[in-house]
């Protein structure tokens, strides 16, 4: 029993330090995303929405919809179920748990993707995200980018 407990503590400590193909998470980004994470579980729209960088604030939020930011939560947490492969979304409400399980290079300049594990009632699902810092008012800020379209 104590190897099981020690290998469980091992392995929760692992992602939050892991530098995943050697991209290393600043103190300022694992805070970040820590909030993030307790937002989604605790189904808070309105902290989401203001760590969304403001690139998918104009493209998605306010262009595909229109403004309303549980539309937008509630089709934000897509992905690959990791029993069935199939391609599901979890409503914002039904979000359980959320873990970052990997961080790789971006495509862009200052881009982190992040892959997270979201478990849901019905669903475990693996959703691809996005990290972009961005400067406002002269300070940088980290934003959060999901899928568009």
């Amino acid at each position: 029993m104590l190897a099981v407990t020690l290998l469980w503590l091992t392995s929760c400590g692992v992602y939050h330090d892991a530098n995943l193909e050697n991209i290393s998470l600043t103190s300022k980004e694992k805070s970040f995303i820590a909030a993030f994470e307790d937002a989604a579980v605790k189904h808070k729209v309105r902290a989401l929405k203001s760590m969304l960088h403001p690139i998918y604030i104009d493209q998605e939020l306010n262009e595909m919809y229109g403004g309303n930011a549980r539309l937008l939560f509630n089709e934000f947490f897509c992905g690959k179920d990791v029993n069935t492969k199939k391609f599901y979304c979890l409503k914002l409400r039904n979000v359980r748990e959320i873990h970052l399980v990997k961080v790789s290079k971006g495509e862009e300049k200052g881009e982190k993707r992040l892959l997270f594990k979201v478990v849901g009632y019905d669903h475990t699902i693996l959703v691809e995200l996005y990290m972009k810092t961005y400067s406002k008012n002269g300070q940088a800020r980290i934003g959060i980018i999901g899928a568009f379209g």
